[in-house]
């Protein structure tokens, strides 16, 4: 059983975007930082958040995941306001948006809250996100807490894991048939030297890893570097 996170229903909301054509990146900072942004931080249930940008070549090249305390706020009389007042170059900028992704997750695992890890202080600067399907989840839970969990935290520079699972999502412009993995971890480093460390390359290469991804129908990795912490 993965270790067990106070909170009536906490999670994260993954938002992976692509701009269109016409958003240049000043404007989308810009939008989100003036307009996007502060409304739905000032709700309590949203307590933290971090704008990341891909720095392993691939798209999207931007990740919004929000931290929530209850996900019960998703659909809420809050949000729904909230959405119907937007600006009219946030609504532009969103339906110019050459792919989005969104998942709204629940939170299964939180080093933070695991008494067998380490708090750690430094600041985290770089998210390795890994997304999966497998036919044996209760396989992966195993592997994740009697092994690989304990391994990710012996590389240099580990701040903190979190595991979600899939609740509610979509998929928009070029990203619409993609595959919306079930599980999905967040492991944070303090620095991008971690991606080609061998203690994260002996982490992903054991016996019992190559025998959980047997079950795994799909997989994805992606590495996101900070680019500004909201909360």
């Amino acid at each position: 059983m993965s270790t067990p996170v106070p909170s009536p229903n906490p999670g994260g909301l993954f938002i992976f975007v692509e701009l269109g054509a016409e958003t240049t990146e000043a404007e989308f900072h810009d939008i989100n930082e003036k307009e996007h942004d502060p409304p739905r931080m000032a709700l309590p249930e949203f307590v933290g958040a971090t704008r990341y940008r891909a720095i392993d070549g691939q798209k999207p090249t931007w990740l919004n995941l929000v931290s929530i305390s209850d996900l019960s706020v998703i659909g809420s009389p809050p949000i729904v306001a909230i959405m119907e007042q937007r600006s009219e170059r946030e609504a532009k900028m969103s339906k110019a948006f050459s792919g989005l992704e969104r998942r709204v997750c629940s939170l299964v695992y939180d080093s933070l809250s695991d008494p067998s890890a380490p708090k750690v202080e430094a600041k985290p600067g770089v998210a390795v996100i890994v997304g999966l399907n497998t036919s044996d989840p209760d396989g992966l839970d195993r592997w994740y807490n009697e092994e690989h969990l304990a391994l990710i935290r012996t590389v240099p520079g580990w701040v903190r894991t979190r595991r979600y699972k899939f609740v509610d999502g979509g998929l928009v412009g070029f990203m619409e048939g993609k595959v919306i993995p079930t599980f999905t971890t967040v492991s944070e480093f303090t620095s991008e030297d971690v991606l080609a460390s061998e203690e994260l390359k002996k982490a992903g290469s054991t016996e019992w890893r190559d025998k959980v991804m047997k079950d795994v129908t799909f997989i994805e990795r992606r590495a996101f570097k900070a680019y500004k912490v909201l909360a």
